[in-house]
């Protein structure tokens, strides 16, 4: 269960970027927005994913 918890929490996190693509791509977030979120996205979304399977 909690395996299945935390894949479904890191897939959101990464799948988050989508949202944000959407935002900066209509101007409605600072110029630096996607240079912060995708590292931070892939970043723990990756980790999140990667505890779910450990």
């Amino acid at each position: 269960m909690a395996g299945s918890v935390a894949g479904d929490t890191g897939g959101a996190l990464i799948a988050a970027l989508g949202v944000d693509l959407m935002l900066a791509r209509r101007g409605m977030v600072p110029p630096w927005w996607m240079s912060l979120r995708l590292p931070l996205s892939f970043g723990l979304g990756g980790l999140t994913l990667a505890l779910a399977f450990v």
